[in-house]
């Protein structure tokens, strides 16, 4: 995760939203169709969806504990401002130590968070073992997680604002 003193630079930008409800809560949803894991002799598959990734979730906290280089979150995450509409549960959230946001989360908060969602390789493969090939493929949804810059300063956005260069 980085010396702590990197972590200061791990924050939410002022003139920067993510992705709102509109397109995390399909994925999110989801979630057991695209991510599944399988192994073979050699290797570990990861099969995942093409998808935005940067995004602002309402969550509710469920716990928080230390982790090597930072803390983790267990949040619910919701499609709704009034977090009535759940969308996820038990998403993990990964924080650096020292960042604002591993020192501003306390259990049972809801909030909002602005990052962008991950896959835990390590866990990945755990979740794996003993299933082959693509027929043998199981959900990975439990290596999925939230890698947390800080909470939102802006609205969630639809669209992107960015247009690609052809060169």
């Amino acid at each position: 995760m980085g010396s702590p003193d990197r972590a200061t630079s791990i924050f939410s930008m002022p003139a920067y939203s993510g992705y709102g409800a509109s397109h995390f809560e399909r994925l999110l949803k989801g979630v057991d169709q695209w991510l599944r894991v399988a192994e073979d002799n050699d290797f570990v598959y990861v099969q995942l969806v093409k998808a935005d990734n940067f995004y602002q979730l309402p969550v509710t906290v469920k716990q928080i504990r230390p982790i090597p280089g930072g803390a983790e979150a267990l949040v619910d995450v919701f499609s709704d401002t009034a977090h009535q509409n759940l969308t996820f549960q038990g998403l993990t959230v990964v924080m650096p130590a020292g960042s604002r946001i591993a020192s501003q989360l306390t259990a049972n908060q809801a909030t909002y968070l602005l990052g962008f969602l991950s896959v835990n390789l390590k866990k990945a493969l755990l979740l794996a073992q003993g299933h082959e090939g693509r027929n043998g493929a199981v959900s990975g949804r439990s290596a999925l997680e939230f890698f947390a810059f800080g909470v939102p300063l802006n609205k969630a956005v639809a669209n992107s604002n960015c247009q690609e260069e052809n060169d």
